[in-house]
């Protein structure tokens, strides 16, 4: 499994799935099996200012994931507070 090319936050892993979180503010849905990628969630949220800085910027980093137990459900943290939950094909559940 290569995660792309940003470094890698946080991971979760099932005997099925694997979700993997990285700094450029996607996650990574994978087959255990397989290794193969099945989904790549790309963060809605713009890059925030660095406090103190004029020009500096951060994206906003994955920083916790979870599966809901049927693995239909995948919610994701991020560095600004706010939390996605999404099906596995990355539609907006609520």
């Amino acid at each position: 499994m290569k995660s792309g090319t940003a470094p890698v936050r946080c991971v979760l892993l099932t005997t099925e799935i694997g979700l993997t979180g990285s700094v450029d503010g996607t996650a990574r849905l994978w087959d255990m099996d397989s290794g193969q990628l099945l989904y790549t969630y790309e963060s809605s949220f713009p890059p925030a200012s660095v406090p103190g800085t004029l020009s500096q910027v951060q994206p906003v980093i994955v920083t916790a994931l979870a599966v809901d137990p049927t693995r239909n459900t995948v919610i994701l943290g991020y560095s600004n507070g706010a939390i996605n939950i999404l099906s596995r094909n990355g539609e907006v559940v609520c």
